[in-house]
């Protein structure tokens, strides 16, 4: 900007405090929104364990054992985060 005597000032660009607490945190302020970020992510990679597990079975029969080991714990996960 040019101020009245024809020289140019700089604006302040401050940013809020909040940003500036933030600034050097690559990872997410436990409390936050983070929480309903990582159930989501939880739960759409569990319940394509599940699908994989199924299209395994259902593919190749003698390999229901990595169907079981494939789907198991992601079932019994996804259904303990809809359950909450």
């Amino acid at each position: 900007m040019v101020d009245g005597q024809g020289s140019c000032s700089q604006t302040s660009t401050a940013r809020p405090a909040d940003q500036r607490r933030r600034a050097g945190r690559p990872w997410p302020i436990p409390g936050r929104s983070g929480a309903a970020a990582g159930r989501a992510l939880l739960l759409f990679t569990s319940l394509g364990h599940v699908l994989l597990g199924i299209i395994l079975v259902l593919s190749e029969r003698r390999l229901w054992a990595s169907a079981i080991a494939e789907a198991l714990l992601p079932a019994v996960i996804a259904v303990l985060l809809l359950a909450t």
